[in-house]
């Protein structure tokens, strides 16, 4: 009964090529008559690859003990079929499935692809219960379906089979998207947020042609995973004895996780996407918890992707936990206020009105706080003048002009002796209203010839900006031949980043032009 065809098959693998009466009256025989369950082709396909997506007969081979390997289980996952994964995972030794995944960092780093390619793949697909949360597209088959449900029941049947929302998992983490210049405190400020993984580590093999993404991967958790991004959360939510302190390796709770969830931006997108936490603050999860960088629910959720919409919508949901929480500084000092401030700037696609400002004000926020590093409001607003920075979004002129109202003086000074005009940036694409809105900076009294505590103008922080902004900025009277206390030029720095735009300013037709 094992004997091979050219192609490696035995007549119970060739039986399951084509379907048919005689083919299902040939497979069962087999079957009955003892063929081995678990041998596989020349391309490594076994039985259950092969009986696809036929219930029957994948509940027939399960029933008499043919192993199901991990890279079967996602592959039901990845086909949206709740019901086949249930009789796979309905087998003896099902319990023993999860864990396979129980691979460390260190270990997918040292892991040779073409040695182990199940393994490889495991780590490439992710954690089923990971992949089964995400449940993409709308389509099985060529057929619509409810892929929220099929991600609710595939999710319940792993978790029935053993699968620890609490287990490690290793994950595809996305660099931030900072601007050019790390000097700007949003920039700071941003970078400071997505600390959280204490290794990260390029793994070649974990690149995915659905994913956009370079594959560095970290370590983390996989209930904390699925409550931050745009997944089905409901079958974890609803565990009788699920433990809403459990922390991952950066100090994080559940419901710290919750509140960086990402907005799906669909028609029922804010209600599912601030539903988590609400959930969690109804069971009794801490809402005073901080991780281990001393941040609290509302360091995370002002400064997430999040629209701000949804982010307003989390705020309600802390209560009266909010006035307790929105002037706390974190270890790096930074204050909540200080990451929604940053985010802001940053950018977003579709995002809306920055309402939870008016919102915190209530709630007794010190909107004219300080950063460590001595910023305010403005020093974190003033890159986003022009435009925001990473993401086609909005400018952030109006809040800028809202906090001038609230009090601080455009002309304030960091801990260097920073003014907020020192941060002025641009994406590369706003060029044709710069000197509208340096117009508009003068008519609110920015001081374009101050200087820092290193003696670096204005002029020394544009060295390597668009040329646009700098000849607005040195249209204003800054001198680009100031030195600053090590005795350079905002030439010197131009020339140090060579800045050919800028530079082209200096020469003949430059000069003639100003001239």
């Amino acid at each position: 009964m094992e004997i091979r065809d050219d192609k490696g098959c035995t007549p119970l693998l060739y039986a399951f090529t084509r379907w048919g009466a005689f083919r299902t009256a040939a497979m069962k025989s087999l079957i009955d008559k003892g063929a081995d369950l678990d041998v596989i082709d020349s391309e490594g396909n076994g039985c259950l690859n092969k009986a696809a997506h036929q219930q029957e007969f994948i509940r027939l081979l399960v029933d008499h003990g043919a192993e199901v390997s991990p890279t079967t289980i996602l592959s039901a996952i990845e086909s949206k079929h709740p019901n086949i994964l249930s009789i796979l995972l309905s087998g003896e030794k099902s319990s023993s499935l999860a864990a396979s995944w129980e691979m460390t960092l260190n270990y997918a780093k040292r892991l040779d692809p073409d040695t182990n390619p199940q393994e490889a793949q495991m780590i490439r697909q992710g954690h089923p219960l990971l992949l089964a949360s995400s449940a993409l597209g709308t389509l099985r088959g060529g057929v619509e379906f409810d892929r929220d449900a099929a991600a609710k029941q595939m999710m319940e049947a792993l978790l029935g089979a053993g699968f620890s929302p609490y287990a490690n998992c290793l994950v595809i983490v996305e660099k931030v998207r900072l601007p050019n210049r790390p000097s700007l405190p949003m920039a700071i400020a941003t970078h400071a947020w997505h600390k959280k993984d204490s290794t990260v580590e390029f793994i070649p093999y974990a690149k995915s042609p659905h994913i956009f993404k370079p594959p560095f991967m970290a370590e983390r958790v996989v209930v904390h995973e699925i409550l931050k991004g745009k997944r089905v959360c409901g079958p974890i939510l609803e565990l009788a004895d699920l433990d809403m302190e459990f922390r991952d390796a950066s100090g994080e709770t559940l419901l710290l996780a919750a509140s960086e969830r990402m907005s799906s931006r669909g028609p029922k997108g804010a209600r599912e996407d601030y539903l988590p936490l609400r959930l969690l603050l109804d069971k009794g999860a801490d809402a005073y918890a901080v991780d281990n960088f001393g941040r609290n629910a509302l360091h995370i959720r002002l400064g997430s992707r999040a629209l701000n919409d949804d982010k307003l919508e989390g705020l309600k949901d802390l209560g009266d936990a909010v006035p307790a929480l929105i002037n706390q500084t974190d270890a790096d000092g930074y204050r909540p206020l200080h990451y929604g401030l940053a985010a802001l700037t940053h950018g977003e696609f579709d995002q809306t009105e920055p309402n939870w400002l008016d919102y915190i004000i209530t709630q007794g926020a010190d909107m004219l706080a300080t950063d460590g590093l001595g910023n305010n409001a403005l020093h974190y607003l003033a890159p986003g003048v022009f435009g925001c920075l990473c993401y086609d979004g909005s400018h952030t002129r109006d809040p800028f002009e809202r906090f001038l109202k609230l009090g601080l003086d455009i002309n304030a000074r960091n801990n260097a002796g920073q003014t907020p005009a020192f941060f002025l940036a641009m994406r590369g694409y706003d060029d044709d209203n710069v000197d509208g809105v340096v117009s508009w900076l003068d008519e609110l009294g920015v001081d374009w010839q101050t200087r820092d505590d290193k003696r670096r103008t204005i002029l020394h922080e544009m060295a390597d900006e668009k040329e646009y902004l700098f000849k607005a900025i040195m249209n204003k009277g800054v001198d680009p031949l100031a030195e600053d206390v090590d005795g350079r030029s905002t030439l010197d720095l131009v020339a140090a980043y060579d800045n050919e735009d800028v530079l082209k300013l200096f020469d003949r037709d430059g000069r003639d032009d100003r001239e």
